[in-house]
């Protein structure tokens, strides 16, 4: 089992939905503590829109993926 982003259809069980909110916390960590502790306001901005796409199914980054070329698994 890969944890890398990948296009569906290849037979990974793990989609991008899921690996991208597993990943990306742990990058704006790093980046609060090497970088800048205002990368901790995006964080809390990301959990607050998680939060909101649990009860409207819309999430911003879900389309930007779409465009991308990447699809749900």
């Amino acid at each position: 089992m890969t944890l890398s982003l990948s296009r569906a259809g290849n037979g990974d069980k793990l989609g991008y939905r899921f690996q991208i909110p597993v990943r990306a916390p742990a990058l704006r960590i790093l980046l609060a503590h090497y970088v800048s502790p205002y990368w901790l306001l995006f964080t809390g901005f990301v959990a607050l829109n998680r939060i909101q796409s649990a009860f409207t199914r819309w999430c911003p980054a879900m389309m930007i993926l779409r465009k991308l070329g990447l699809r749900d698994a």
